[in-house]
């Protein structure tokens, strides 16, 4: 003779849909979780193959970037454009780091003045831009160093006065060795570091 089976009482049936319901919520978080990792694999990889990455040999750009630091760069226009990737890829702004032809070199340093801006550097390494003194956290130093530039001068177009921020061990357009940069030197922004991992950082 088979054994009668008693009904679930309410408690059970709540209770076993509460632990269905943890179960299932999860497994839908897991998901989640893998897809997002997948997503930022995926996205590091494509940073990685399409944006140029420098490695900075020297201090000229200390303390923003240390010797030894790799860094990211997003393309800049070299001139005005009207085109649809005008946002995408937008041209240096005063402030920014870029990174530049310079013969066989590669320099990176920041953008000071952009075409039309008057820059000059007083006796106490003061940098006057259009008139107003910049407060430079960034900088090591005040930007007192050798310099053949008659200040004020003013950045012609397509071109960018540059300077580096450990400004007592940099050679920048402070000096007609570089001189102003133009924008057809010009490779990219710099966004980020990315490694050492110490390091990571946007900027």
């Amino acid at each position: 003779m088979a054994e009668a089976q008693s009904r679930p009482t309410s408690e059970q049936l709540r209770a076993e849909l509460n632990r269905v319901s943890r179960k299932g919520g999860g497994a839908v978080f897991g998901k989640f979780l893998l897809i997002l990792i997948l997503l930022i694999l995926i996205l590091a990889v494509l940073a990685v193959i399409l944006l140029p990455g420098f490695v900075i040999y020297g201090n000229s750009m200390a303390p923003t970037m240390d010797e030894g630091d790799v860094v990211l760069a997003w393309p800049c226009r070299a001139e005005q454009s009207d085109s649809i990737f005008s946002r995408l890829c937008p041209m240096p702004e005063s402030g920014d780091i870029v990174a530049f032809h310079y013969g066989e070199r590669i320099l990176i340093k920041r953008v000071i003045g952009c075409p039309g801006d008057s820059v000059e550097i007083l006796a106490d390494g003061t940098v006057v831009l259009n008139g107003n003194a910049l407060t430079e956290s960034y900088a090591e130093v005040a930007s007192i160093s050798i310099s053949d530039v008659k200040y004020p001068c003013t950045v012609p177009e397509n071109a960018y006065f540059v300077l580096g921020d450990n400004r007592g061990n940099s050679v920048d357009s402070r000096n007609t060795i570089i001189g102003m940069v133009s924008g057809d030197q010009v490779i990219g922004r710099i966004f980020g570091t990315v490694w050492p991992l110490s390091r990571l950082k946007l900027m």
